[in-house]
């Protein structure tokens, strides 16, 4: 007989993670997004219901976010052993690419603030 092993799967997140450099974006004006931990939450305050942007591997906390000024697009600098820099499209709540640096670089790079204007720019 298998045993399978139950699944945390979580409904709402409150509290925001206060070591995150512009943790707090307006999506528009019902919707809010937020750091909390290691994962992203899209809050909706007409419906009041969450959705979570995680990542899809183990990282160590959010480091700083932004977002564009059309507000389509959420760059989250995650610490992990590979340090890296994830893009979110908010409309579709998914993740559209992950940003890495060239692997001689893994010792100096840790992303700490970054910022969008016409292209994503990133300093460690």
């Amino acid at each position: 007989m298998t045993s399978s092993v139950p699944q945390l799967i979580p409904r709402h997140i409150f509290g925001v993670t206060p070591t995150v450099k512009h943790n707090f974006w307006f999506k528009d004006e019902q919707n809010v997004v937020f750091a909390a931990g290691d994962t992203v939450v899209s809050h909706f305050f007409d419906q009041k219901v969450q959705q979570f942007l995680q990542p899809p591997e183990r990282i160590n906390g959010i480091s700083a976010m932004t977002c564009t000024p059309t507000r389509r697009y959420l760059a989250v600098a995650e610490r992990s052993d590979r340090g890296r820099i994830s893009v979110y499209d908010l409309v579709s709540l998914k993740q559209k690419r992950a940003l890495q640096p060239a692997p001689e670089l893994l010792s100096q790079v840790r992303p700490v603030m970054f910022l969008f204007c016409t292209y994503l720019i990133g300093k460690s």
